[in-house]
C-alpha cells in the first residue's frame, strides 16, 4: 500500500530542465479483521517514515509503510470512527467519532487527548488541517463547524464554533 516517487535522470524530452517523476507502488497486505468494516484511512505527511491510519469499526489502527502494525497505538471506543486526519507538520492523528468526540494521538506518544465539548452527540463528518498546521476545522452531522488553533505539537484548543444550515462533509483551505 506504499508509494515512492523517484525522479528519472535526464528529464523528459520537450520539458526543459524539469525531471520527469515516476511512481512505484508496493502491494502489502494489512492484517485487518474485516476489510469491509474500514470506514476511512489517512496517510501521514511530511516525514521520513509515513504512517497509515485505518479506522476499522470501533478501532483506529496504525501501520508503517511496509504494513507492520504499531500495536501500542490502537485506539478503541464504543462507537465507530468516522473521520481521520494527520497534522501536516507533527506526527499527530486526529480522529472523529460517531459520538462527537475528537481524539488526538501520536505514534510515539502513549497518551490520547479527547474533546467532546464542541460536537456533542453528533457524529464527526470531517477533520481538516490547514497546510501550515496552525488551524483545524471539524464538522458534524448537526451542522456545527469547529475552528481550532493548533500548537507545534499538533494539540488543539477550541477558538470558536458555529452552526451552519445543513451538514458539511468537506473543508477546503485556499
Amino acid at each position: 500500500f506504499g508509494s515512492s516517487v523517484i525522479p528519472r535522470a535526464g528529464g523528459a524530452p520537450g520539458r526543459g530542465d524539469r525531471a520527469a517523476m515516476s511512481s512505484i507502488y508496493f502491494d502489502n497486505h494489512l492484517p485487518l479483521s474485516d476489510a469491509g468494516s474500514v470506514r476511512c484511512v489517512a496517510w501521514s505527511k511530511g516525514e521520513d517514515t509515513p504512517f497509515l491510519a485505518v479506522a476499522e469499526g470501533t478501532m483506529v489502527r496504525l501501520f508503517r509503510e511496509e504494513g507492520e502494525e504499531l500495536k501500542d497505538f490502537a485506539q478503541t471506543r464504543p462507537v465507530a470512527c468516522t473521520s481521520l486526519a494527520w497534522h501536516p507538520q507533527s506526527k499527530v492523528l486526529a480522529a472523529g467519532w460517531e459520538d462527537g468526540a475528537i481524539t488526538l494521538q501520536g505514534p510515539e506518544s502513549g497518551s490520547t487527548r479527547e474533546d467532546r465539548e464542541v460536537h456533542r452527540d453528533a457524529h464527526i463528518l470531517c477533520i481538516a488541517f490547514n497546510p501550515q498546521g496552525s488551524r483545524c476545522i471539524t464538522t458534524d452531522a448537526n451542522g456545527v463547524v469547529g475552528v481550532w488553533k493548533t500548537d507545534q505539537k499538533g494539540m488543539l484548543s477550541s477558538m470558536c464554533h458555529y452552526k451552519k444550515a445543513g451538514a458539511l462533509n468537506k473543508v477546503i483551505f485556499r
